[in-house]
């Protein structure tokens, strides 16, 4: 992940993991005067491990979730979700497996068909630095936050649940960001709140398009929205235009036969 501030104009990409990766919008918002007085010409860039939850970020992910799901997501449940690395492929031919271990003893964490799984609140007697452990090596797997309201379609993402998503996300990022680059963010309402936010989620399978659509209302996104050759897409997810129930549609190119 980098952040970049550079008179006054915050460039603000989120690398969330291994698979995403963002670009910046063509027209920034302003940065509040006093935050550009402070942060002309900052770099800051080197999130460390961003791909690999550890539960210390998931915790803190389950934090976020609690303040913001009744306004974003309010029937969702908060899950997690494994997400290979696309660059990378995995040569295991043995099921995928996550536990959460301790020092004294672990616990299975069950991976349902997509990959998603919950994490418990509470590590008693599991002794002490409890952690996320994959039968995986780390560079074919990263962890995102994934909330799915009940009744969305399949090959559907409602934006209030992408958007609580990119909550749970910007808790724990931010913790790696520079004192003055998190001030600056804070000042134009936080990381999911800015449209000089660009925010990366991976694709259901390889895009050729995407459109917003609520009620008579529908529109595609620009072809600059798809990246990483049609397996992540950028979403406006501070576009307080389309409310947090309009769906997103996905284009997808056919399986071969």
């Amino acid at each position: 992940m980098t952040i970049s501030l550079r008179l006054g104009v915050l460039l603000f990409s989120f690398i969330t993991s291994p698979v995403l990766a963002a670009e910046p919008p063509a027209k920034p918002d302003a940065v509040p005067d006093e935050a550009a007085q402070e942060l002309e010409s900052v770099t800051v860039s080197g999130v460390k491990d961003p791909g690999f939850l550890t539960y210390a970020k998931a915790l803190k992910a389950l934090a976020a979730f609690d303040q913001h799901h009744q306004a974003l997501a309010p029937a969702a449940r908060p899950r997690f979700q494994l997400v290979r690395n696309l660059q990378k492929d995995d040569p295991a031919k043995t099921p995928l497996a996550l536990r959460l271990a301790g020092s004294e003893q672990s616990v299975d964490l069950p991976l349902a068909a997509d990959r998603s799984f919950s994490v418990p609140r509470d590590a008693l007697g599991l002794g002490e630095d409890p952690e996320l452990v994959i039968n995986r090596s780390r560079s074919f797997y990263g962890i995102l936050p994934h909330v799915v309201s009940p009744g969305v379609p399949p090959n559907v993402r409602r934006l209030g649940d992408l958007r609580l998503e990119c909550e749970m996300i910007y808790s724990y990022v931010k913790d790696d960001l520079g004192i003055l680059a998190r001030a600056a963010v804070a000042a134009l309402g936080g990381g999911c709140h800015t449209s000089l936010a660009t925010f990366g989620v991976p694709a259901p399978g390889r895009l050729t398009g995407l459109a917003l659509v609520y009620g008579e209302r529908r529109e595609a996104l620009p072809a600059k929205s798809i990246q990483q050759n049609g397996m992540v897409y950028i979403l406006p997810v501070s576009d307080k235009t389309w409310p947090d129930d309009t769906l997103l549609e996905f284009e997808l190119v056919a399986a071969a036969k």
